[in-house]
């Protein structure tokens, strides 16, 4: 027999060899895949490419070519980037005055008198203090009316009229 004829019969048997060690792989392949995902998140596999990526010149430059693009068009819709609060803020207000201007605030803006949950000892009677501030501030403002208003009807239209029952005439007249 050929050496020709020999590989026609074993051919076919070679390939479903292959074909079931491809599915196994992949098969498992899928399962390291799951377990990856369920150990670090969804985006686990993801990242594992990219680390494998990020070990040649040319992946390494990839990432950095999609980095500065996403950095562009974050700053173009206005987002932060590169920003970092400072560790110690410039503002030396002592902490018993931002309190109490935290309070005063939240008085002037009709908000009710609750200090937040994490003020402690001084620093709620700073707060409840600056709240009565702002209250003050509030019911100052209410009480000063210009002087010809001190006069004024307050009530509403259909009880200002002299004759409060000349519409009830006028509406019984309709219907008679």
């Amino acid at each position: 027999m050929s050496n020709s004829r020999r590989s026609i019969f074993n051919t076919p048997k070679k390939y479903e060899t292959a074909l079931a060690a491809k599915k196994k792989s992949d098969a498992d392949f899928k399962n390291v895949c799951k377990a990856a995902t369920a150990d670090l998140g969804k985006r686990a596999v993801d990242n594992i490419k990219l680390g494998l990526e990020l070990k040649t010149p040319e992946g390494e430059a990839r990432l950095k070519e999609a980095m500065a693009s996403q950095i562009m068009v974050a700053r173009w819709s206005g987002l932060p980037v590169g920003h970092m609060d400072d560790m110690f803020p410039t503002d030396r207000t002592p902490i018993n005055e931002r309190t109490r201007a935290d309070g005063k605030r939240a008085g002037l803006a009709g908000e009710s008198c609750n200090p937040p949950r994490h003020l402690t000892g001084t620093l709620i009677s700073e707060w409840t203090a600056g709240h009565a501030e702002g209250q003050a501030v509030n019911l100052s403002a209410i009480r000063q009316k210009p002087a010809e208003d001190d006069d004024a009807d307050l009530r509403p239209g259909f009880m200002r009229r002299d004759d409060p029952l000349a519409d009830v005439d006028q509406a019984q007249g309709d219907f008679h």
